[in-house]
């Protein structure tokens, strides 16, 4: 496994992008940003990153702060960061109010296991072989096929959960197998709308007595959203009391006004 590097910073420097005026202008909204300034809170993050690494135990980061202030573009860096560095593995998922009968975390289950798109009978031999990396059986291995890439309602003689519990103690196991032998990284966007996610964190904090595995869970909210969500708002308490000392809360300021013209310049390619 590659050692974590002791900073997030990078020994030769990027190059500058190139700007080129007046092109791709209609591709605007899904350029990939990079991240301006917030040195303060990246140096954070990668301190945290390391803790949770040397400890092998479950950390929460609640990331507060008003919508558009950049706690997603914040977290996206992060995650890229360690991952392109091999210091650990990332998820991702965004909690919505519009729900369309299938749970974000699914979603977030076949991309990691790069079986997205693919019918549950389609995805079966490509978890049957990851499961057999980690060495799980076959209770397991139905159980990540159910959750990443489930069978359809009438379908029948199929593995199905029993509970909402056993199913979220499935989703921490996937986490468990990933951490094996590098940290992981879960990025849950939007918690105020994420209860199942929620849930899932505090099933992965009652089994770190029993499980040791290095988890970083990050979290973002804003207050006005969490304020008007009392059952999201009662489960991030839990989660709260549950991790004690390895929970964290950081409330992101708005970028200084030169980072601010940085930004906007970057975006818009202005000299």
């Amino acid at each position: 496994m590659p050692q974590l590097p002791r900073t997030w910073r990078m020994a030769i420097p990027r190059p500058p992008t190139r700007q080129m005026k007046n092109a791709g202008a209609g591709l605007f909204g899904i350029r990939n940003i990079e991240l301006v300034g917030r040195p303060e809170e990246r140096n954070a993050l990668w301190k945290l990153l390391h803790r949770v690494a040397a400890e092998r135990r479950v950390h929460v980061l609640l990331v507060r702060g008003p919508e558009g202030i950049g706690k997603a573009s914040l977290l996206r860096w992060f995650r890229r960061r360690a991952h392109e560095v091999g210091a650990a593995i990332p998820h991702h998922v965004v909690f919505s109010p519009l729900v369309d009968g299938v749970s974000p975390l699914t979603d977030m289950f076949a991309d990691s296991l790069s079986t997205r798109g693919l019918s549950h009978l389609e995805a079966e031999p490509y978890v049957k072989r990851l499961a057999g990396v980690y060495g799980s059986g076959e209770y397991e291995t139905q159980g990540l096929l159910e959750l990443a890439n489930p069978a359809p309602d009438d379908a029948s003689s199929v593995f199905r959960f029993r509970s909402a519990e056993e199913r979220e103690v499935a989703m921490c196991r996937l986490f468990e197998w990933k951490a094996r032998r590098r940290p992981a990284i879960v990025h849950m966007d939007h918690v105020h709308w994420g209860g199942e996610g929620l849930r899932v964190v505090l099933r992965a904090l009652e089994r770190a007595s029993s499980e040791r595995r290095p988890m970083l869970f990050l979290l973002t909210t804003d207050a006005q959203s969490l304020a008007v969500s009392p059952n999201e708002r009662k489960l991030l308490d839990e989660v709260q009391q549950k991790a004690g000392i390895r929970y964290r809360e950081l409330d992101l300021q708005p970028l200084p006004p030169a980072a601010q013209r940085a930004l906007i310049a970057s975006l818009l390619g202005l000299d």
